[in-house]
């Protein structure tokens, strides 16, 4: 699998695991600069450089890019911008810094100062309405798990024994090593609906229940693949960004997902509270909207301020240098 949201718009506000990648990178491109600079653009290039990459979609604009990833090659290229500031740690050696601010026409935006505040508050408000929505829409969801928890809890144990008995009896062809876990999120609320990537999977295996009910036992089955040395994807949750949707092993194919139960076996309460959460997310929705479009706006002035000719000549001499090392 090799497209993943760099991070998501939760309940918990904006969470992402932007950090995991920094102890094991050999090579790290942090990118900086302003909304609308090229940032993402030049993400975008890069990929025809790679052969294997790993893309990372941003999730308040899931048609751009965040980061490309190449763990053959060990390096990435990232956006090191807020929500998801990186900050080098061995400058020169194996950080690279690239600052796109240093194309852009500076008297020409402080021409345009009160409207770059005033639509960057805007923009910062509407994030904050839908975090608020969606921090609604998770408490909602709390409520109805602890409201399904005594009847899910021995259908849990009855699935999780089935699956970790069919697991136990693959043949699996392990490592004398432990696997490495990964947190990555496959789903993610988006200004444009509620988005959800294909997960490859080859044999899937389902837990009917909820996230924070089941991560137990999701983690327990993932403990298996571990120690046989297996790479497992820990699927976050997103709307809680804590919890998981599910696990993945890529090495496998192999997909354990928890699913919802189906609305028929609600009481009419759970039903009720289950509209509450619909409803709160598509208002959360609509503020990711509106923060989009207002980021849009914003964008406009940057680009009608930047250097491009000098940025795309100076890029490819920097692109060339990259993978001549």
């Amino acid at each position: 699998m090799n497209e993943f949201f760099w991070g998501g718009n939760t309940g918990r506000g904006s969470v992402n695991f932007a950090k995991e990648f920094f102890p094991e990178a050999k090579k790290r491109i942090l990118i900086k600069g302003g909304p609308g600079t090229g940032k993402s653009s030049f993400i975008k290039r890069l990929l025809k450089r790679i052969e294997n990459p790993v893309v990372f979609y941003c999730p308040s604009a899931p048609d751009s890019f965040d980061t490309i990833a190449d763990f053959d090659l060990g390096f990435f290229v990232t956006d090191a911008t807020a929500p998801h500031i990186l900050e080098a740690e061995k400058p020169g050696i194996r950080d690279e810094i690239l600052n796109f601010g240093n194309y852009w026409d500076s008297s020409r935006l402080r021409s345009n100062q009160r409207l770059v505040e005033e639509l960057s508050q805007k923009n910062s408000m509407h994030f904050s309405l839908a975090y608020a929505c969606l921090q609604k829409a998770l408490k909602f969801r709390e409520q109805l798990e602890r409201s399904l928890a005594e009847r899910l809890h021995p259908s849990l144990e009855t699935q999780y024994q089935k699956i970790k008995d069919e697991i136990l009896n693959r043949k699996l062809h392990g490592k004398n090593e432990l696997g490495k876990s990964r947190n990555r999120f496959v789903s993610a609320y988006t200004p444009f609906g509620f988005k959800k990537l294909k997960v490859p999977a080859e044999k899937t295996y389902t837990f009917e229940g909820a996230p924070t009910l089941a991560k137990a036992y999701l983690s327990s089955l993932a403990g298996i693949f571990l120690t046989q040395g297996f790479e497992v994807l820990f699927l976050i949750d997103p709307l809680d960004g804590m919890n998981y949707e599910g696990v993945y092993l890529p090495e496998l194919k192999l997909h354990i997902k928890v699913v919802w139960p189906a609305e028929h076996h609600y009481t009419s309460f759970e039903r009720e509270l289950q509209g509450t959460i619909k409803e709160e997310e598509r208002q959360g929705i609509v503020q990711l909207n509106k923060a989009f479009l207002v980021h849009e706006d914003l964008e406009k002035l940057y680009i009608a301020a930047m250097d491009f000719d000098r940025m795309e000549k100076e890029l490819d001499e920097f692109t060339d240098r990259l993978f001549a090392d």
